[in-house]
């Protein structure tokens, strides 16, 4: 049997997750892949091709927002911003995140109509958002 989070403590156990009154997800990395793959349960590290391009760096999750609840659901954000300084349009397929030191895999999301294209000189936004689903 699986562990049973309460509807009621959903918001706070995001809260304590993502730092607002914990530290789980404080200071995690949001990458950019640039292979185009679909995660999956097993998906590890090694399936995921990080960005390399000129201006990418790999951000860190400084501040996510307080959790609320959006269709019984308790979720929380937060958003980062890539840079191309390339010379060139550069693809991507989506997003992960890892720990600070980049060796844990904490999830992984493809943009919904990837390729996104990165032209030179601009940014990409990425909003992760964070959800708790009770079970039934």
């Amino acid at each position: 049997m699986a562990l049973k989070i309460p509807t009621v403590s959903e918001l706070q156990l995001e809260d304590f997750l993502t730092s607002v009154g914990g530290t789980g997800l404080q200071n995690c990395k949001v990458r950019l892949f640039t292979n185009n793959y679909t995660p999956v349960d097993g998906t590890v590290l090694g399936d995921l091709t990080e960005a390399i391009f000129a201006g990418y760096v790999a951000q860190t999750i400084a501040n996510w927002t307080t959790a609320t609840t959006v269709s019984a659901k308790a979720q929380t954000q937060a958003t980062v911003s890539f840079l191309n300084s390339s010379g060139s349009p550069k693809d991507v397929y989506g997003y992960y995140l890892t720990n600070a030191g980049g060796s844990v895999l904490l999830g992984a999301e493809r943009f919904s109509a990837p390729p996104i294209s990165i032209a030179d000189g601009n940014n990409l936004v990425v909003t992760v958002t964070f959800t708790v689903n009770s079970e039934a």
